[in-house]
């Protein structure tokens, strides 16, 4: 197996771990947070699940992660924000791109 199809395959296995993972992983975040996010979209207190199911913030969900988007397994982490899930993938989900795709999120009113 090429090494490119070797990262793929090892980049897809620990995605899928992650995204089994999701349910167990407790949520934890301050009050603060909650209220700040309480009438915008935002990477931590927004499902994963919520993301894909709106079509204004499934555009920038897209834009900033498409290959979280387009994972086979996106449907198993629906439960899961996205900073809960940048701790099984911290190279794909970086704290830059949860940054950008919060400004963007933060446009868009619950």
């Amino acid at each position: 197996m090429g090494g490119y199809n070797m990262k793929r395959l090892i980049s897809g296995l620990v995605m899928g771990v992650a995204l089994l993972a999701a349910p167990a992983y407790a949520h934890n975040h301050t009050g603060d947070e909650d209220a700040a996010h309480a009438h915008h979209y935002s990477t931590t207190s927004t499902t994963i699940g919520e993301l894909m199911d709106n079509p204004e913030t499934l555009v920038v969900f897209e834009t900033h992660l498409p290959d979280v988007v387009s994972h086979p397994q996106i449907d198993m982490g629906r439960g899961m924000t996205l900073k809960e899930a940048q701790s099984f993938e911290p190279g794909l989900i970086t704290d830059e791109k949860l940054a950008a795709m919060d400004e963007d999120l933060a446009e868009i009113e619950k």
